[in-house]
């Protein structure tokens, strides 16, 4: 087993002990069964339909943990005792001319929502983007997350504009939000 290493503990608004700390090649398993919950709620996420495999998991891991090596990536994982609840990533953008951009990406489970969590994990998202060196945080939220969106603004993101039904959610067709936050 490697050692974890942990970037913050705090108590959420609900008193849950909660720590963040960096990703391993150990959490494969719960990395798993954490994603496959959130693509079974249906929630604010790219991910749905089915379930994914193993494999594909262990894919998506090995590619991060290789970006993480280069310096071109932070993946962050969110534990009640050792319980995962979450993740977030920083990843520097590939183009040559844009490596001072880094695109943000937040995910929690039901459970731990509406707790302080998410805004205390952007805050170190944009802590830990200043120490990659970014100049810009970009994400992208689904235009009907007002929740998100709040924390987001909240925390100095500008929204930039709106692509109108980009993402098929639950049947329909809704707006994808984008936003920025300049670390300069």
């Amino acid at each position: 087993m490697r050692t974890k290493k942990i970037i913050k503990t705090l108590k959420s608004s609900k008193g849950k002990n909660i720590t963040f700390r960096y990703v391993t090649r150990d959490d494969l398993d719960a990395m798993l069964t954490y994603i496959n919950a959130l693509i079974a709620e249906d929630t604010f996420i790219g991910m749905c339909g089915e379930p994914l495999t193993m494999e594909e998991e262990r894919e998506f891991l090995e590619g991060a943990l290789k970006d993480i090596e280069k310096g071109d990536k932070l993946h962050i994982v969110v534990e009640e005792g050792d319980r995962f609840v979450g993740e977030a990533e920083v990843r520097r953008d590939r183009l040559r001319r844009k490596k001072h951009v880094g695109s943000v990406a937040i995910s929690l489970l039901s459970s731990h929502r509406r707790e302080g969590i998410g805004t205390e994990l952007l805050s170190t998202l944009i802590e830990e983007g200043r120490r990659m060196d970014l100049l810009i945080l970009e994400l992208t939220c689904f235009e009907n997350n007002p929740t998100a969106l709040h924390v987001y603004e909240k925390m100095g993101f500008k929204r930039i504009g709106v692509t109108p039904r980009a993402i098929m959610y639950k049947g329909s067709y809704v707006g994808e939000v984008h936003l920025y936050l300049s670390l300069v």
